[in-house]
């Protein structure tokens, strides 16, 4: 009986669900809130499930993007210190630490100007004072 409650509060009207309380009172007097009540509950279970479901799918999906995100970054500068190390030879500390606390858009920037800065310096945007 739960089971055609919860069908009719989902499929269909007003008109079908006032059919229903009324038919509730005469099988079952006395009843009809209790019936109700239990197919609501089972209803709201149902939506809690779909709502943890699709919640647990979309923070699957955001933890991907920052996973990849963080990935691609790791594999720029990755690649950006070897290219610096072929170049210029082995780096400072502080180059690598640089590189290592770098944003995805400095790592772009810094990616652009290796082959043509004439120093390491030049590459980070550090002019020296002669």
């Amino acid at each position: 009986m739960v089971a055609m409650v919860r069908y009719i509060m989902v499929e269909g009207d007003e008109t079908d669900a006032a059919m229903v309380r009324d038919m509730l009172r005469e099988v079952t007097p006395n009843q009809e809130t209790k019936v109700m009540g239990s197919a609501l509950d089972a209803y709201k279970a149902e939506w809690k499930a779909e709502g943890i479901e699709i919640g647990v799918a979309e923070g699957i999906e955001i933890g991907v993007a920052k996973g990849q995100a963080k990935g691609m970054t790791k594999g720029k500068t990755e690649l950006l210190t070897r290219l610096l190390i072929r170049r210029f030879g082995p780096l400072p500390d502080a180059a690598l630490d640089r590189l290592a606390s770098a944003s995805d858009d400095q790592l772009n920037a810094w990616a652009e100007s290796v082959l043509d800065a004439p120093s390491l310096d030049a590459v980070f945007g550090e002019r020296r004072a002669n």
